[in-house]
Formats: C-alpha cells, structure tokens, sequence
C-alpha cells in the first residue's frame, strides 16, 4: 500500500519531442540517458535504469536516499552505486585522459544501469556536453572499449554521490566478485548486465531467484497460469 505521508511523485514528466539525437555515437539507448536534462526541462530529478533489472523495493525509496545524498553533497550531479574494488585505468587509456585534461586520480568506477540524476545541476555544470566530449575523443582516438560506461564516468569524475550498493547489485555471465556476492541476497535491485540474461533461457522460471517466479510466471506462461487459476 502506498504510504499516505509519502509525498506524490510524477512518473511521467513533459518531454520535449523536437529534441531528435543526431550524433551518431550516441544512438545506443543507454547514451540517451545523458539528454535526460533536455528530454525533462521542468524536472529537477529523475530515476534511470537498465533494462536488464529487476527492482525488489520501491523506487520511491531510492528517490528518498538519493534526495538526501545531494542535499549532503552539493557538488553531485548523480548518485550511483560505486564499485572501488574497480580500477578505471584497466577500462580507460588514463594516460590519454590525462592528455585531454583530466586527472586519472579523480575518476571513480561505477556502474551507469542504475543511476538518480540531480537534474538541475547536471544542466547548469553542462554534463551532457561534457560526456559528449568524451565520446567524440574516443571516436578520434581510442580512450575507451567498453561501451556506454566510461564516458559517463569521464564526465562525472568525482562529483558524485554513494547509494547504497544494494540499489545496483549485479550478476553477469563473469567470475561473481566478492562485492557483488555480498549484496545479492538483500539487493533492492538486481541487475544482469551482459548477455546472459535469465529471461533467455529455454525456461527463464529456472534461473530466476525464487520470490520472481510467481509474478512473473503470468507473463511467461500465460496459458498455464490462466488455467490454473481457472480450475
């Protein structure tokens, strides 16, 4: 039951559709993310995720935590859930970024799948610019490989707030790391980034964790569920 003293949040907001993303490098859904600031210009905040993600807590919550995060720390432009055990200059040529202007010591790892953006100071300290810039270096000379992550933390640097490692807790197809093992069982949300996702599977109910199973089985065995509900 929604909590009456909770206040109402827009899970919609106005976007402005004469905004069209020409910029052939960010044509991947997951770079769109950073147009966020244009797309929603009367929103001061707004919740990102993967596609890949199932969410086990209200989302009301994370916008809770992520509130009171900037409120803290006045120079984050987002929150997310950081990985130290990461170290960002085996994904990014850091002697490059050094080149370009920034310092290898301030960049921080994290994953960009879960992430509550600080609209308006994401606008004014010009991030989408920023990232932009990121990615059209790398178009020129190789900074990065790995997707849609770098120029996100390329742009946001250090100027970012910690959620709690439970709100982006990730299981890919790789050896689990030690981090990631410790908040599954109690992840608020849990993220399958690569390509083994569990919904591929010949029976996505088998990989599934078991408190899925049920509010999903409606979706991915329709007949069965309708019939035993029926008799």
């Amino acid at each position: 039951m929604p909590d009456p003293k909770r206040p109402r949040r827009r899970i919609l907001a106005p976007v402005d559709r004469r905004l069209v993303v020409q910029s052939p490098p960010l044509r991947t859904p997951q770079l769109r993310a950073l147009f966020l600031g244009d797309l929603l210009p009367s929103t001061n905040r707004a919740i990102y995720l993967d596609s890949d993600v199932f969410v086990r807590r209200d989302l009301g919550r994370l916008d809770d935590d992520a509130a009171l995060l900037f409120e803290l720390d006045p120079e984050a432009v987002v929150a997310v859930a950081p990985r130290d055990f990461k170290k960002v200059c085996r994904v990014v040529d850091c002697p490059k970024v050094a080149d370009l202007g920034a310092k290898p010591s301030d960049l921080h790892a994290f994953n960009a799948g879960v992430v509550v953006y600080d609209l308006d100071r994401w606008r004014r300290l010009g991030m989408r610019e920023e990232a932009h810039k990121w990615i059209l270096a790398n178009a020129y000379s190789r900074i990065y490989a790995l997707g849609s992550n770098p120029p996100f933390v390329l742009a946001v640097r250090s100027n970012f707030a910690r959620l709690d490692p439970r709100w982006n807790c990730m299981r890919g197809t790789h050896k689990q790391h030690a981090h990631n093992l410790r908040c599954w069982d109690d992840a608020y949300i849990r993220h399958y980034p690569g390509d083994d996702k569990p919904w591929h599977h010949q029976d996505p109910l088998d990989s599934l964790p078991p408190a899925h199973r049920p509010c999903l089985s409606a979706f991915l065995h329709p007949t069965t569920s309708s019939s035993s509900s029926s008799s």
